[in-house]
């Protein structure tokens, strides 16, 4: 990747210093404009959608970065439609993050492990239950 010519691009510029991976910053900088396409798409822009779902094919394809982008997809998607779930999820896992309820540590033991957590699935139900 030709770095100098493409940190002009406010997508790739936002994944160049944070991911070594030239690979990884091509495919994560595509994700975020999907993102920004499809938000933009809608008001200003119809071609933007179709921008946005070709990009997203091209990357469909590849299956290396195929399952990963499907992972960001359903993060996004939890984000949006369960915020308040999602960041409680945050809170939970991130280093130093809270303890999640009814798994608190006992005074003088070793933290207890939260249960494992399974991948939130974006499709119709997240909106479903009001």
């Amino acid at each position: 990747m030709n770095r100098d010519d493409e940190l002009d691009d406010p997508f790739i510029a936002r994944y160049a210093d944070r991911v070594t991976d030239d690979r990884e910053v091509l495919w994560r900088a595509d994700f975020a404009r999907v993102l920004d396409y499809e938000d933009r798409g809608y008001e200003e822009d119809p071609a933007l959608l179709l921008a946005a779902r070709q990009i997203r094919d091209r990357w469909a394809t590849d299956p290396q970065v195929a399952p990963r982008w499907t992972e960001l997809d359903e993060i996004h998607a939890a984000w949006i439609f369960a915020p308040e779930a999602m960041k409680q999820a945050h809170e939970v896992t991130k280093a130093g993050g809270i303890a999640p309820p009814r798994h608190g540590d006992t005074p003088g033991g070793p933290p207890k492990q939260p249960p494992a957590m399974g991948r939130p699935r974006a499709g119709p139900r997240w909106g479903a239950h009001k």
